[in-house]
């Protein structure tokens, strides 16, 4: 696959969408909860969540592989912000200003 696509609108921090990164994934997504916090520069939001659209931006990505290829970077680094040892390091910051 080359582009991960989620016509969800309703959703939290999507758990299918954080693996689909991590596999290096860009994602094209309607506007809803906790997309924001993930996508950024490694992907597409749609503010229509009609087939259409999403398959407009899908389309636009697969037609730039310049931009599919930065934007799969992206997606994996932004991914890896996310995982155990990232959100480990977080824990232990917020433990030492507290301290």
């Amino acid at each position: 696959h080359d582009i991960y696509i989620s016509a969800s609108v309703q959703e939290g921090m999507s758990n299918a969408m954080l693996e689909a990164m991590a596999s290096g994934l860009p994602v094209v997504t309607t506007r809803c909860e906790g997309v924001e916090e993930l996508i950024s520069d490694n992907g597409i939001v749609v503010d229509d969540p009609t087939p259409a659209a999403l398959a407009a931006a899908a389309r636009r990505l697969a037609d730039d592989p310049e931009a599919l290829a930065t934007m799969s970077r992206a997606a994996r680094k932004k991914a890896e912000s996310f995982g155990w040892a990232a959100v480990a390091e977080s824990y232990l910051r917020l433990y030492a200003k507290v301290k």
